[in-house]
């Protein structure tokens, strides 16, 4: 028939003629349709969970995926009231374990027979996720603020997807710069997800940010003793040692994520501070030139090697650095108070110049005036 093709799923109906069928059914006996929905919904519930072994061999799965989503449609269609929080959640869960499956989740929901199912209201907040989805794809975390936000806003969440919306709004609060918003979100988050290294990581990351620095640690330990391997924390905790002066750990947490990957250009450029600020300015410099050169666009790095090239006294090359970090950020204030104090270094030393010259200029006309007054004698 001309209105049903095959796909790689198997036959399917055109999507008008699908749609049409689906309406007539509904009005025909909206029980016996709700009934079929379900009677689906747990079939495909039980196909995935005969798959099931460990939640991150799930969402790798291309198979789960698959039968998860048709449970997610069926499931929804037969309750759209009932059933909206459970499958929010799901979606929640899916942007923190997988995040094209929950952009394939929205797409489904956006189909027009699902629209058809939900309310005003429900078919809203699709489109806004749909949206934002796409935001931090296109961009930053931050940019899905108002997603998270109203996220967080759902009564009849899972408790997990509960933590995991607090935990991505706490981190659009600190993508923005609102510090005690973020720890708050985190605080909160950690009620239902007291488990999870990336929340509790961050929360360590706004201790540090506010200079709590014993507190950061033991969060980052936490942390880490929950994921040895995420470097992120690694770095973080190495951070907070150099902020403490504590360098020697600093370097050893630095050198750890190095070793998972020797690209990751925040630990190099990190522990090249390190370097300089225990006064080992050549290996100091070769990271920060490795940084660099992963990274054009580092300015932060740019900054530390200036500095380094300072205190070497090569002041050309450290004004060339700082300025050249100012052209990325023009409100970077380390390297513009860097930049003024090499121009000051630079002005002084052409002051104390003026004042050699001045003296050699005294001592010759005394030198001139002894010898005029040699000859009159």
């Amino acid at each position: 028939m001309p209105f049903v093709y095959q796909s790689s799923e198997g036959w399917q109906y055109h999507d008008i003629v699908r749609r049409m069928m689906l309406h007539y059914q509904h009005q025909k006996s909206p029980q016996a349709y709700r009934q079929m929905h379900a009677i689906l919904a747990n079939f495909y519930d039980a196909e995935r969970h005969e798959l099931s072994s460990s939640e991150e061999e799930q969402w790798a799965s291309e198979e789960w995926r698959k039968y998860t989503r048709a449970y997610i449609y069926h499931f929804l269609v037969a309750d759209p009231n009932k059933h909206w929080g459970e499958v929010v959640s799901l979606f929640v869960i899916a942007i923190r374990k997988r995040r094209t499956f929950a952009v394939e989740m929205i797409e489904m929901l956006n189909l027009d027979d699902v629209h058809d199912e939900l309310s005003s209201e429900q078919n809203g907040l699709i489109q806004l996720f749909r949206q934002q989805l796409q935001a931090i794809k296109d961009g930053d975390l931050q940019n899905g603020f108002e997603m998270f936000d109203k996220l967080c806003s759902i009564n009849d969440l899972y408790p997990q997807a509960k933590g995991y919306a607090l935990a991505y709004r706490g981190e659009c609060h600190w993508l923005n710069e609102k510090q005690e918003q973020a720890f708050d979100d985190f605080e909160e988050a950690l009620h239902y997800i007291p488990k999870d290294a990336w929340t509790i990581g961050s929360r360590g990351q706004i201790h540090r940010l506010m200079r709590h620095y014993h507190e950061a640690l033991i969060d980052l330990n936490e942390a880490f003793s929950l994921d040895e391997k995420d470097i992120w924390v690694i770095i973080e905790r190495g951070e907070t040692y150099r902020l403490m002066g504590h360098y020697q750990e600093a370097l050893e947490d630095f050198d750890c994520a190095i070793a998972i990957d020797d690209k990751d250009v925040w630990a190099i450029a990190r522990r090249g501070e390190t370097y300089r600020l225990l006064g080992h300015y050549h290996e100091a410099l070769a990271d920060l030139n490795q940084a660099i050169e992963f990274d054009h666009k580092f300015s932060w790095a740019f900054t530390s090697r200036g500095e380094t090239y300072r205190l070497l006294g090569h002041y050309h090359e450290a004004l060339a650095d700082f300025n050249h970090a100012i052209e990325l950020d023009q409100d970077y204030n380390w390297a513009i108070t860097h930049r003024d104090l090499i121009d000051r270094q630079v002005e002084n030393y052409k002051e104390t110049l003026t004042d050699f010259d001045s003296a050699i200029e005294l001592n010759e006309m005394k030198a001139g005036f002894s010898h005029d007054v040699e000859r009159s004698i």
